[in-house]
């Protein structure tokens, strides 16, 4: 598994990333666990397919739209996601797609989400550890899907450049 870009990325890469992500909207959350087979990581073992948790969705984006040249879904949680991506400031942030990582301390990251151009974030929310299936899910309302803003959460710490190059939407 690669643990950064081996060789140089396409323009189109970026844009491939979050329209592969975007597309994934209304699929389950599920937390990857050894009993279901890391489902939410999509990997081939998974006894849910089709279903995400945060950074796996991130990571299984990152798979796709590289041409499985960046493989981090089996060994990558959100905390290690942000060491592995370059700061942003907010002002670099405003106006382009990128990561937000939140949680109780930057040394305790526990969620990412994508940033969109016009501010919206996108990702794997409202589920947790005990969310291990697409029924609990289903039952806690746990799915991938918009938020108005980044800050829809209190605990938000920082954004990340995604670790792609080019422009999106694509031109």
């Amino acid at each position: 598994m690669a643990d950064s870009p081996e060789k140089p990325v396409t323009v189109n890469e970026l844009g491939d990333f979050v329209a592969w992500v975007l597309s994934k909207e209304n699929l389950p959350y599920c937390w990857p666990t050894a009993e279901n087979g890391y489902s939410g990581k999509d990997l081939k073992n998974a006894k849910h397919k089709d279903c995400y948790d945060c950074s796996g969705l991130i990571t299984a984006g990152l798979y796709a739209a590289t041409g499985k040249r960046i493989d981090w879904r089996a060994n990558t949680n959100a905390q290690l996601l942000m060491k592995k991506s370059q700061p942003l400031t907010d002002k670099q942030a405003k106006g382009k797609a990128c990561l937000a990582f939140y949680g109780p301390a930057m040394n305790m990251i526990n969620h990412v989400m994508l940033v969109l151009p016009d501010g919206r974030s996108f990702g794997a929310c409202g589920g947790n550890s005990a969310v291990t299936s697409p029924e609990i899910a289903a039952k806690k309302g746990a799915r991938v899907r918009y938020r108005a803003t980044h800050a829809y959460r209190p605990d938000f710490r920082c954004f990340r450049a995604i670790p792609l190059e080019g422009e999106w939407p694509k031109k």
